[in-house]
């Protein structure tokens, strides 16, 4: 369930509620945020409930101090298309980096 009792937080890739930051991945300077697949599709749901447009998210290996980007893991689409990529993919080892306006 995500808690809309509390301000998200801002990053530069897009809004990120309190309920989902104890789980999230930040980059090292916390300017972005990426999440699991199951949290991801519950992110994109919020987004739409929120009525906040979806562009694309970038697949991250979550390593320290900060992400490795995963060679050819873009994908640009909207909300739907993102949640269909991300349920017939096979992104378990990864956080995805949503970008959302």
């Amino acid at each position: 369930m995500i808690d809309g009792f509390e301000d998200p937080l801002h990053c530069s890739n897009g809004p990120l509620p309190a309920s989902f930051q104890v789980r999230a991945y930040f980059t090292a300077n916390r300017d972005e945020f990426a999440l699991g697949p199951g949290d991801a599709l519950e992110y994109l749901s919020w987004c739409d409930q929120e009525g906040l447009a979806v562009l694309s998210f970038d697949t991250w290996e979550p390593s320290q101090p900060g992400p490795t980007i995963v060679n050819g893991g873009e994908f640009e689409g909207d909300a739907a298309a993102c949640r269909e990529k991300i349920r017939s993919g096979d992104f378990e080892q990864f956080v995805l980096n949503i970008w959302v306006r």
